[in-house]
């Protein structure tokens, strides 16, 4: 169960705007990190991006683009309620406790077993990919 007092999921060491990293603003500018980037993505704009792609089938960009709005549900969830406790450093990676979570609402939505490795291996290969799109 999440306490008020927990870090929602993301290891307990994470820092805080009062931490040995400030907010953002303050620090150096640096390339978004894969789950930042992923964060600020909309399934609308994966897709037009996915369907460029000309090796990609429909079902594979749909599937892609239901794996980034799981992430959403899971990750956005837990990440908003940590930054409420005033966590403002880089997004942290989504932990193990959350790619559980999405590999059971992908496994219950296509009815096919999906692991956390496989998981975490397309959340990284798809921040891979808009990485070469911008």
């Amino acid at each position: 169960m999440i306490t008020p007092t927990s870090n929602y999921g993301f290891p307990p060491n994470l820092p805080t705007q009062h931490g040995s990293l400030s907010c953002p603003k303050d620090r150096e500018r640096s390339s978004p990190s894969d789950w930042s980037m992923l964060n600020s993505l909309t399934a609308a704009r994966l897709r037009r991006y996915l369907q460029k792609t000309e090796d990609l089938t429909a079902e594979k960009i749909e599937r892609a683009c239901h794996l980034l709005e799981i992430y959403h549900t899971v990750y956005r969830h837990d990440l908003l309620l940590l930054r409420r406790q005033g966590y403002c450093g880089k997004c942290p990676p989504p932990t193990s406790q959350q790619l559980q979570q999405m590999a059971q609402r992908l496994t219950d939505a296509e009815g096919q077993i999906y692991s956390t490795e496989y998981i975490l291996l397309e959340l990284k290969t798809l921040a891979r990919y808009l990485k070469t799109q911008k």
